[in-house]
């Protein structure tokens, strides 16, 4: 029989999408008619790869129900799980784009907690029982930690730049630094920021090397501001030069335009008291009289996504009312975790913030932690070690200090006839997932992310691995 008709023979031995429905109908708590969609599509894929030669039903076609059946149930378990998951962070990397970023601290998970569970005064003022307004509910708390006259919150800070653009330099010219022409994540270009806000772009300089000179001569009637950007996410050594704020200050206030700056992380302390490279503080930028400086609230700070916008009250007023700031604005959900995040530096519980709390913990008790986890374990075989420990080190993140190298542990798996692909799928695949990383061809758990109630399941993980190692033998 030729294939192509033996295919055709095998599509007739589809059930209808009416049995399906009967068959599966009360072993699921999705809902008729979107069950249906799922059988529907399911036999519809089938069908697909069936014609295309993907799918070959060698036993004969009494078998195709069956696989039609096992398809729809696939799709069922699917929709009936989340899609967005607990993970376990096992990559050392603390502000990890991919996993979410910060984690919140226990005071801002709290406090979530308490604003979500019914109504809130989000924009309603208890004193006077009339109409209020969101922001007040971190203003206070910005302007204690900056020392800014005001501040302003939008949904990241690539918003903030924007907003802030948009509402001062529309139609005209913003001086940049090409050395300061970054990517800031997935793709997006300061250039590209500035085109969408309808300012214009007037790069000066060179890639590596930028004079006042440059500055003076760019501005004409059309300039609007001086951008400064912070190189947060990369680095620029060697034969290189940038302009002091100061003397950008000097010339801006002569020539009656903005400076301001895009911080990208955003210090709100010296982080050199948390055992990290000194970053620009925002507090020591206002107190140079920069009009306005942008931030991430998710990376330095340990918050929620969000931006950040601090400077002179009038300024921050404009921009709240610009249209566009409606559209990027956050909500009750946003301003509770950032309300209880800055607390943590206000009442100089640093301890409380888990970005920080995770970067101070010490290589002895990483250590400890990944005795803990291998204490006991059967983790050799034929002189060949199975884990190990070792001294890993990783950065913190999400484009927030780019060159530092943070000193940690981790535990390295190296297991015969296993790869490493096989072992990094093996702990994505568990209940809760474990995500790792692959390195000079092993795989590696490092322990600076772990946290110490997960060692419990995360040792019997590792029993289970070596389990499935031995029944393999």
């Amino acid at each position: 029989m030729a294939m192509k008709e033996k295919n055709l023979n095998s599509i007739k031995n589809i059930p209808s999408v009416h049995s399906l429905l009967e068959h599966f109908h009360g072993k699921s708590e999705i809902e008729w008619e979107f069950l249906k969609k799922i059988v529907q599509e399911s036999i519809s894929k089938i069908k697909e790869e069936v014609l295309s030669g993907n799918l070959v039903i060698e036993k004969g076609n009494d078998k195709m129900p069956v696989v039609v059946k096992n398809a729809v149930m696939k799709s069922i378990k699917k929709s009936e799980a989340y899609s967005l998951r607990r993970v376990i962070n096992a990559t050392g990397i603390i502000l990890h784009t991919g996993l979410g970023r910060a984690p919140l601290s226990e005071l801002a998970r709290k406090n979530w907690n308490i604003i979500t569970e019914d109504y809130c005064n989000l924009e309603f003022d208890l004193k006077t029982g009339e109409r209020g307004e969101r922001l007040e509910h971190i203003n206070n708390l910005l302007k204690l930690l900056t020392g800014a006259e005001a501040g302003i919150v939008v949904n990241n800070n690539a918003a903030a730049v924007l907003l802030l653009l948009n509402t001062f330099g529309k139609d005209k010219n913003v001086i940049l630094s090409r050395g300061e022409l970054v990517e800031i994540g997935g793709s997006f270009r300061m250039p590209e920021v500035m085109e969408i806000s309808g300012a214009k772009l007037k790069e000066i300089g060179a890639t590596n090397r930028t004079h006042l000179k440059d500055y003076k001569n760019a501005i004409d009637g059309e300039t609007s501001m001086i951008l400064k950007v912070h190189p947060s996410n990369f680095r620029i050594s060697g034969f290189s030069k940038e302009v002091e704020v100061q003397d950008l200050k000097n010339i801006t206030e002569i020539n009656n335009i903005l400076l301001c700056y895009d911080l990208g992380g955003g210090a709100l302390f010296d982080l050199s008291e948390v055992n990290l490279p000194k970053e620009p503080v925002v507090a020591e930028l206002i107190n140079q009289k920069i009009d306005l400086i942008t931030f991430s609230g998710d990376k330095l700070i340990g918050g929620p996504q969000c931006g950040i916008i601090v400077g002179k009250k009038e300024l921050i007023e404009k921009m709240h009312k610009n249209p566009m700031y409606r559209a990027l604005r956050v909500d009750k959900n946003t301003i509770a975790l950032l309300e209880a995040t800055l607390r943590t530096f206000i009442n100089k519980d640093i301890t409380g913030n888990e970005l920080y709390r995770k970067n101070n913990r010490s290589l002895k008790e990483l250590k400890t932690i990944g005795n803990s986890l291998l204490k006991g374990l059967k983790t050799t075989s034929g002189g060949k070690e199975y884990f190990k420990i070792v001294e890993s080190p990783v950065q913190i993140g999400s484009g927030a200090l780019p060159v530092e190298d943070i000193p940690s542990i981790a535990i390295r798996f190296d297991i015969p006839n296993l790869s490493v692909e096989k072992i990094a799928k093996h702990f994505r695949e568990l209940s809760i997932p474990v995500v790792g990383y692959i390195q000079d061809n092993s795989y590696f758990w490092n322990l600076k992310t772990l946290r110490k109630k997960d060692c419990s399941y995360l040792r019997d993980s590792l029993i289970n691995l070596v389990g499935t190692i031995r029944e393999k033998k």
